[in-house]
């Protein structure tokens, strides 16, 4: 026996993030191979030309025991055994993405031969020497950033290849507190981000957004980092015929690395690395995601209870009142 006494209002906000944007690489079937000076012989006596397009996209070797790639076509290699996600992290991580020692030749002698240890690690080989690996010159101390270079891709050796596009953002869910719906923490998990534009269109008058606990007035684009913690605090008087959007904008850069193979067999493959950058533009409309739900109290049905006593004391009127009608005749 229940009905309803008090009414609750949760509102449920779920923003499903779905891309159709198409990621496309600058990929091309052929290059063109330039003519380079070498590094110096920073570690262990070993130097090294650099590998370059003719248009100066720097290249790595794979091969260490073969001849130098230069001046002649190379053909992409389909498919490639070689390329995986600790490729793709060092080239990442390595020059001309990142500057590791601030010297350009330093920076590119370093990131190729973490790729040829990292290769010697994974073939279980033993192509780039010990001397270079433990107990080689080492007189600018190169090897302490070859080494954590190639103990980083390791790590990743295991990373999935392919290119994610979406934001992932948990379930929100929007409570009614003084007189504010106010969300739970907006939160990004994806690799791909690193800011993003937030802004809310339509938002009624005294709307507040609180980032890493310090609350300010909406006024207009935000812009933040995928680590801050955002909630939204929307005055519940001024939401009624009012379309409020969330609107999320976001840049996302996605990497991945191609092996080519000269037309001279005997000459080295090389892998290149391409970096694409997309803009992702995602909207919801706040006001039609929001449900209510009426909580509900178990109470005593008193209207029973009522029934039941004007039953019962109907009973007794009738037996008393016939009583006594016969006692006074």
């Amino acid at each position: 026996m229940s009905r309803l006494l008090s009414k609750k209002y949760i509102f449920i906000i779920i923003l499903l993030f779905i891309f159709k944007l198409s990621i496309v690489y600058a990929k091309v079937d052929s290059i063109e191979l330039a003519e380079d000076k070498s590094t110096k012989s920073y570690i262990a006596n070993i130097n090294f030309p650099y590998k370059k397009t003719i248009d100066g996209k720097y290249l790595y070797c794979l091969n260490i025991n073969k001849k130098t790639a230069k001046n002649i076509k190379a053909n992409i290699v389909e498919n490639s055994t070689i390329i995986d996600g600790g490729v793709i992290y060092i080239l990442k991580n390595g020059y001309p993405n990142k500057s590791i020692t601030g010297d350009k030749d330093k920076d590119y002698y370093i990131t190729q031969t973490a790729i040829w240890w990292y290769l010697d690690t994974v073939y279980e080989s033993t192509n780039l020497g010990k001397q270079f690996k433990e107990n080689g010159t080492d007189s600018y101390n190169l090897r302490k950033y070859v080494k954590e270079l190639k103990d980083n891709g390791y790590k990743h050796r295991n990373d999935d290849l392919k290119v994610n596009n979406s934001i992932v953002i948990k379930d929100l869910n929007v409570s009614l507190d003084n007189n504010y719906y106010v969300t739970n923490n907006i939160q990004f998990d994806s690799k791909n981000i690193n800011s993003y534009k937030m802004e809310i269109q339509n938002a009624p008058k005294g709307t507040k957004i609180i980032i890493n606990d310090e609350e300010k007035e909406y006024q207009s684009i935000i812009e933040g980092n995928k680590n801050d913690l955002v909630k939204i605090k929307i005055p519940n008087e001024n939401t009624k015929n009012r379309n409020i959007k969330l609107i999320i904008s976001t840049i996302i850069n996605n990497y991945m690395a191609y092996e080519y193979q000269p037309t001279d067999k005997d000459m080295q493959n090389l892998v290149l690395l391409e970096k694409s950058s997309s803009e992702l533009i995602e909207e919801k409309d706040l006001s039609k995601l929001m449900s209510i739900n009426e909580e509900v109290v178990d109470v005593p049905n008193t209207a029973s209870t009522s029934s039941f006593a004007i039953t019962f004391l109907g009973v007794l009127v009738s037996l008393f009142g016939v009583r006594w009608i016969k006692e006074y005749e």
